[in-house]
């Protein structure tokens, strides 16, 4: 079965997720990773940044938000 880009952008990061094993090429130095979590929440939840904030702490903090 092939997903269209739009189905297959809500299966990553909603159902499956990638942890590169290199930071360096995965985390920008430029940002914090708080920052870098954030972005990631709101781009695949559409969801405020005050949304994601609490829900990346929930997670830091081993939580469901």
């Amino acid at each position: 079965m092939e997903l269209k880009p739009a189905q297959m952008h809500t299966v990553r990061g909603g159902q499956i997720a990638m942890i590169f094993q290199e930071p360096m090429t995965t985390l920008t130095p430029v940002d914090t990773i708080g920052f870098q979590i954030i972005e990631t929440l709101r781009a695949h939840f559409g969801i405020s940044p005050s949304q994601a904030k609490t829900r990346a702490g929930a997670a830091r903090h081993g939580r469901t938000a």
